[in-house]
């Protein structure tokens, strides 16, 4: 029986173990340009993983992509291709990873038609006039779009001659450009006013390899026949910037006068900044300062102050940030029957607004707690829907993947995580909470159990609270099976007694974690005895006099035998006749009519007092 036992708990963990491996989607990895170029092919990749595997599909500006002959994807490897992209093309594109179990959300990223447009053609020829010595800033007019944002130079071109020939402005101590573009000469020389040249403004961004050329402007510079100094004047500053937390931000100064100064920069405190290119560098001979990583700390006034003290500009820089995760959602392995808590929790930039309320959706679609009670799942919210709670969840019916998103005046964030319910560690056969030790040659510790077909058991023993090491001479352990047999047989019998106590099995894996104890301890009806004054008697003496005793009442009763026996014989001499040689040929047959009736009752006299005698 038992060894039917055994075969039958063999064949349910077997079952157990070939039962179907369930995962939800997660989209891994996410590959797409942020620019493209008209004219281009462009190519996205999505990676997910899931079991079974994933099937694709993308999404532009939340709109299935259906194929054409324009656009086509690759549902298994997840490759989306836009053939010979125009500017409609453009916009939000999102991956969609998909099985049996659920449905996963890549973050929405925008793809942009890269563009750089021409200057107008039809623009007056503008005119700058300067005295030497003094300073003048030259805007870039009528900058065309550009997709990045445009970077800014300038360049001096002949007239009459090919803009491919124009040579280009250097920023040096005595000439900057600003963010804006515009071209400043810090103290103008006779030098700067070129007869027959004109002075271009030069877009490019670092999408396009060409740079268009415009806003064309003559500088006039007029001889300074007075000895005399200009005075030092701010001439551009970006007052105020702002700036997105994790990224750099850019401030810029620029004076102007015959004396060009140094620059020093301060922070809101009025201690002089370290430029040593950790946390600040600067450059474009001190007039910009950039502020690597910005946190919120950042946040507060810059102070760019000329070497000389007789120009300064004060920077208000303000730092901001789409929502910042204070709790976020996390892919979940949870054991059937488990409540499961998901968090979706962000703040805003310190002086920023609120976030939105949380949105919460299910396998891509919106939250709807009615329709989800219609499908048994019971799906909690708390009061301010920043936590969602799943009770009693089932491998059946629970596994999904969820999403969050939430928004600010800024941005919005978004994450994607899934729910993925194992079938709990299960207990098949084990020894009986208490193992009564009865001198037996084999105790057996063997624990069957099965979990979900993803998982595998990690068994840990112990041995009163202490890491019991189950490879020894006397244990024959097998961890993957669960068989554990102790041979006691192998023990010196003085160390037996040090082997009873308590025994405990942890059985767990990543998600869960089961105790199995038993206590093992010898049967004190069968211990031996020890030498006291105490009347108990020995089982085992008692056993050999039982035996002697028997031995004896069987001699008594075989001397009783032949006693009556020989008694008998001198009774009744006529019963017996001796046969003399030359009789032998005869046949004899006993007188059973000899015996009379006084011989039998001395026979029947002689057994009563046989029988009386003392044993």
């Amino acid at each position: 029986m038992y060894l039917r036992m055994k075969i039958l708990c063999a064949l349910l963990c077997y079952v157990g173990t070939q039962a179907e491996v369930r995962l939800p989607p997660t989209i891994t990895h996410v590959e797409q340009p942020q620019y493209f170029h008209g004219g281009k092919n462009v190519s996205m990749f999505c990676e997910a993983s899931g079991i079974p595997k994933p099937r694709f599909m993308w999404k532009r500006n939340g709109i299935v992509i259906t194929k054409n002959e324009f656009m086509e994807f690759d549902p298994v490897l997840g490759n989306l291709k836009i053939s010979n992209a125009i500017h409609r093309n453009g916009g939000d594109y999102q991956c969609i990873a998909e099985n049996k179990w659920g449905t996963s959300m890549s973050n929405v990223a925008p793809l942009v038609y890269a563009r750089l447009d021409s200057f107008s053609v039809d623009m007056n020829l503008q005119t700058y006039n300067v005295i030497e010595g003094e300073s003048v800033s030259v805007k870039c007019d009528n900058i065309p779009e550009s997709r990045p944002d445009p970077i800014f130079s300038w360049y001096l071109k002949t007239i009459g001659i090919d803009q491919s020939d124009a040579s280009q402005i250097k920023e040096n101590e005595s000439i900057a450009i600003d963010v804006n573009g515009t071209l400043h000469l810090l103290n103008t020389k006779l030098k700067d006013s070129q007869p027959g040249q004109v002075y271009l403004c030069g877009i490019t961004n670092k999408e396009h390899d060409t740079i268009v050329l415009g806003s064309e402007t003559r500088i006039t510079v007029e001889k300074n026949t007075q000895v005399s100094s200009t005075k030092l004047k701010l001439l551009a500053a970006t007052h105020e910037v702002t700036g997105l937390i994790g990224k750099p931000v850019v401030l810029q100064c620029i004076f102007g006068g015959s004396s060009v100064p140094g620059i020093k920069w301060y922070s809101s405190s009025g201690v002089e900044l370290v430029t040593d290119g950790m946390k600040y560098y600067v450059e474009k001979f001190g007039r910009q300062l950039t502020i690597q990583n910005v946190v919120e700390a950042d946040e507060g006034s810059y102070l760019c102050v000329a070497s000389n003290r007789e120009a300064r500009a004060n920077i208000k820089l303000n730092v901001t940030s789409p929502p910042i995760w204070t709790q976020t959602i996390v892919s979940r392995h949870a054991v059937e029957g488990d409540d499961v808590i998901f968090n979706c929790k962000a703040r805003s930039a310190i002086g920023e607004r609120p976030v939105s309320m949380t949105e919460w959706y299910i396998n891509g679609e919106a939250l709807n707690l009615l329709k989800e009670a219609e499908n048994g799942r019971q799906i909690e919210l708390n009061p301010d829907q920043t936590s969602i709670t799943i009770k009693g969840v089932s491998r059946d019916r629970d596994i999904m993947c969820i999403q969050c998103r939430l928004s600010n005046s800024v941005g919005s964030v978004f994450k994607d995580g899934f729910l993925n319910v194992l079938k709990p560690i299960k207990i098949w056969s084990r020894p009986p909470s208490t193992i009564i030790y009865n001198q037996e040659e084999i105790v057996d510790f063997s624990i069957n159990a099965s979990t979900d077909p993803s998982r595998t058991i990690d068994r840990k023993w112990f041995f009163n609270n202490n890491v019991l090491v189950p490879h020894q001479s006397y244990f024959e352990y097998d961890s993957v099976t669960g068989t554990f047999l102790f041979n006691t047989t192998l023990v010196k019998p003085e160390n037996l007694e040090a082997m009873m106590g308590l025994y405990t099995c942890q059985l767990s894996h990543p998600d869960q974690t089961v105790n199995v104890t038993f206590t093992l301890k010898t049967n004190e009806n069968s211990a031996p005895p020890v030498d006291t004054l105490d009347s108990t008697p020995d089982p085992v003496k008692s056993s050999n006099i039982y035996i002697i005793a028997v031995i004896c009442g069987v001699l008594i009763l075989v001397l009783a035998v032949v006693v009556i026996l020989v008694l008998w014989k001198q009774r009744n001499p006529k019963a017996v006749y001796n046969v003399g040689a030359q009789e032998k040929n005869y046949n004899l047959t006993p007188i059973d009519e000899l015996e009379t009736e006084e011989l039998r009752n001395d026979t029947s006299n002689s057994l009563d007092e046989i029988i009386e005698l003392p044993a």
